[in-house]
């Protein structure tokens, strides 16, 4: 989720491109919705993993922040004062029918500003990349989906 086009925003779809090809099963959707729009793109799907930027006071930029539980997990993109948050609409679609996955793993990366319009990688971006990649790679390992 983000947008490319946002600076810091961006990271969560380059990091989301370059898991992909160390995991070439799972499908990459690049969302620039949140709360109820997501739905219909995760319905029907085993495992998700939701890649989304985060602001926190407590957390440097790169820094990763892991959520499997749906309820706490509170990204830039999954909550939104115009919209009913992920945890309720993942609830809501369960009780109308929808499969939703077993397994969903949403990870926040720490960013810095949400808002600057900008296709320049900042400094923090290229040089923790790799390690955000590997953190991420990790927990998916531990999700039970090989690469």
């Amino acid at each position: 989720m983000g947008s490319d086009i946002l600076m810091d925003d961006a990271i969560s779809i380059m990091l989301a491109k370059d898991l992909q090809q160390l995991f070439r099963d799972f499908e990459l959707k690049i969302l620039l919705l949140g709360g109820i729009g997501i739905i219909e793109t995760i319905s029907g799907y085993d495992v998700v993993v939701i890649i989304d930027t985060i602001i926190q006071a407590d957390a440097d930029p790169g820094d990763i922040i892991l959520f499997d539980d749906i309820e706490s997990a509170r990204t830039l993109h999954l909550q939104n004062p115009h919209d009913v948050d992920f945890y309720t609409s993942v609830r809501l679609a369960e009780e109308t029918g929808y499969r939703m996955p077993e397994k969903i793993l949403v990870v926040g990366v720490q960013i810095r500003q949400q808002l600057v319009a900008s296709v320049v990688c900042p400094p923090w971006m290229r040089e923790k990349k790799a390690q955000m990649i590997e953190k991420i790679a990790s927990n998916i390992d531990s999700l039970g989906v090989s690469t």
